[in-house]
């Protein structure tokens, strides 16, 4: 399962959860306990990576090789890449 895999009614949200923590409190305790762990560094972290993953898109959108990939698609042609 993802991080998000379904999207509930509202009407439904409450039996859905419980259904979920069912799946996950069948699961051995050091496990889940371990994996709850890994989630909340990870939530920690997300800001940082998507300020990064924003820097350098901002800088990729400034290069040649995306004004090629623009063209290319809009030629229906494989781009030419030179790293520039």
């Amino acid at each position: 399962r993802g991080l998000i895999n379904q999207l509930t009614p509202d009407s439904l949200l409450l039996h859905s959860a419980f259904e979920i923590a069912a799946i996950i409190a069948s699961n051995p305790p050091l496990a889940v306990r371990a994996v709850k762990g890994i989630m909340n560094e990870v939530t920690q972290l997300l800001p940082k990576v998507i300020e990064s993953e924003n820097k350098a898109n901002n800088l990729l959108l400034q290069t040649g090789d995306f004004q090629e990939s623009i063209l290319a698609f809009e030629e229906k042609r494989p781009p030419t890449y030179k790293g520039v």
